[in-house]
């Protein structure tokens, strides 16, 4: 992840299988292998799955298999999602989980851990929680993003009731992040590149006004200014640290806010639509997507998407009328994504299912096309159905190949090389 390059992925061609003659039994038993295999998404076929336990999502693993985030009921442990244990509390933290490092193993949050105070931890299968070192004079500290490896996260530390200062930490250690040259003492780190080299987030100036800023190892902090408004802060970066997302505040008595994509070429490009706030959470590591929600007037908050094609899309309408999930959501209501992988295809969020609260995860199969155009998309067809095709396809393989088989006693035929995989 380090060169912030997406590979494409390349299976590798099947070993040719020396077939034996199959029973009926047989032919069931490996098209119920053959179903299950096959369940996963494939390139242009949707999967959209219910995050049951999980009311939101805060992080994802690289590969979409693990998920953390908070439980459904309010002042419960923080939880860790996979497939197969389910939503799995992070042991006695009281708290939240808010990120996770692309392999999943290392997940970082906020507890109150001690003394009624909010500590950062760091969490791990093996060791569990550890409390993170805070600033001298902390009465507070909190943590919004991770690196991929787990090891650099940021967010802030507050040092009194309106003094705070964006954090990044190196292990278990803190380090200060610098405030705008004669501003405010006001700042907050949102988010983090791959390799920890990058942080965004926002630092007040010295008239009080908020400005979105990056801070990067080798040039420090960087005021990309109020961009056209009155206030700007800074909510997500892509992999290599080269796309921002974030949004606008046009002016000090708005009541809608503007999304914004920025990179040090083009500049700030809007994400708005009229009479909506517009906020960005996260973006793909080529700068190509970006999801977040929108919201009305304080009515229930919406998702949307953006690609530089189709500008801002309502997120549900893409996912019933592009993806084909129509019947699939047809209990769920208000779905807004939350995060998503640095290539795109996996996407978490928060919706009402059946009226409660639940997180949600939509992986859109191996090589997505962009998520704001149409189809040919799929839904991801039932086990039982590729269970069929398959017991149909294992036995024509086994009355072709009883039909070819040589009489008793002739010599065997070398068999053709099999045809390479398309």
């Amino acid at each position: 992840m380090g060169d912030g390059c997406r590979k494409s992925r390349v299976r590798s061609p099947l070993p040719v299988m020396h077939l034996p003659s199959f029973s009926p039994t047989h032919a069931v038993a490996a098209a119920a292998l053959l179903g299950v295999a096959f369940s996963v998404p494939l390139e242009g076929q949707i999967a959209f799955t219910g995050l049951e336990g999980v009311r939101t999502p805060n992080g994802i693993s690289a590969d979409g298999s693990v998920i953390v985030g908070s439980d459904i009921f309010s002042g419960s442990p923080p939880v860790r999602w996979t497939a197969a244990t389910g939503a799995v509390p992070l042991g006695s933290i009281s708290g939240d989980a808010t990120g996770i490092s692309a392999d999943g193993s290392i997940i970082v949050g906020t507890g109150l851990l001690s003394q009624n105070q909010f500590k950062p931890y760091r969490w791990t299968q093996d060791g569990g929680a550890t409390v993170l070192t805070t600033l001298p004079g902390s009465i507070d500290s909190r943590i919004y993003g991770v690196s991929a490896d787990g090891t650099i996260a940021t967010g802030f530390t507050a040092l009194s009731d309106q003094y705070t200062q964006a954090t990044k930490w190196i292990g278990v250690d803190p380090q200060p992040l610098a405030f705008i040259p004669g501003g405010g003492t006001n700042s907050m780190g949102e988010a983090v590149s791959a390799d920890g080299s990058t942080i965004v987030g926002y630092a007040a100036t010295a008239t009080g006004q908020i400005h979105a800023v990056r801070w990067t190892d080798t040039a420090g902090l960087f005021d990309l200014g109020a961009l056209g408004g009155f206030n700007s802060l800074a909510t997500g970066v892509s992999e290599d640290g080269s796309f921002i997302v974030g949004y606008v505040v046009p002016t000090s008595t708005s009541p809608e806010v503007k999304g914004f994509i920025w990179n040090g070429t083009e500049g700030k490009t809007d994400l708005s639509l009229r009479g909506m706030s517009v906020v960005p959470r996260a973006v793909s590591s080529d700068g190509s997507l970006v999801i977040g929600y929108t919201q009305r007037n304080g009515s229930p908050l919406e998702g949307f998407v953006w690609t530089p094609d189709s500008g801002v899309r309502d997120f549900g309408d893409v996912l019933r009328n592009t993806y084909g999930l129509e019947s699939k959501l047809a209990d769920w209501s208000g779905l807004y994504p939350w995060e998503m992988t640095a290539d795109g295809r996996f996407i978490a969020g928060s919706g009402f299912h059946d009226g409660t609260l639940e997180g949600w995860l939509l992986d859109r199969g191996l090589n997505p096309p962009p998520l704001g155009e149409s189809g040919p998309f799929s839904p991801v067809p039932e086990p039982s159905i590729y269970g069929i095709a398959s017991a149909l396809l294992l036995g024509l393989l086994s009355w072709k190949r009883r039909k070819k088989a040589a009489p008793e006693g002739c010599a065997k035929r070398e068999r053709a090389p099999a045809p390479e995989a398309r």
